[in-house]
């Protein structure tokens, strides 16, 4: 049986086509997966892409989720989740990139694991984010 694995990433862009076409060279199978043309029915479970079920697949390869960071980005990685909880295997996992995206949950999660950080000072506030700068 042949592996049916997709490329999630931007059509047309050197880098995503290069690993889509390395996957066909290998599988015999090729899709390349926009996630914004990506439809999640959560009652059926099904997240459709171009007439394909992509919990249907191997294996799906995140080369890029979006091309800039915006809570779509969040959104399209929550929607792999559901591939992921069918059973298929996803590089890197949807809950490792959410994390590494939300600047403040990584920053923390390395000042708490004692790596060495330049001084860092998180606030919403505009009077004590200029006391920081004094």
């Amino acid at each position: 049986m042949t592996e049916r694995i997709g490329v999630i990433g931007t059509p047309g862009k050197w880098s995503t086509e290069a690993l889509a076409d390395a996957f066909e060279a290998r599988t015999g199978f090729r899709m390349v997966i926009d996630m914004a043309r990506v439809t999640l029915d959560l009652g059926s479970g099904r997240l459709m892409c171009d007439g394909v079920d992509l919990a249907s697949l191997d294996g799906l390869v995140v080369k890029k989720i979006s091309e800039v960071y915006s809570p779509h980005a969040l959104d399209r990685l929550e929607m792999l989740r559901v591939a992921e909880a069918r059973g298929v295997r996803i590089f890197s996992p949807a809950e490792a990139i959410l994390r590494l995206m939300d600047r403040l949950a990584c920053t923390v999660t390395l000042a708490n694991a004692g790596i060495p950080m330049p001084p860092t000072v998180i606030t919403e506030d505009p009077a004590a984010a200029a006391e920081t700068l004094e």
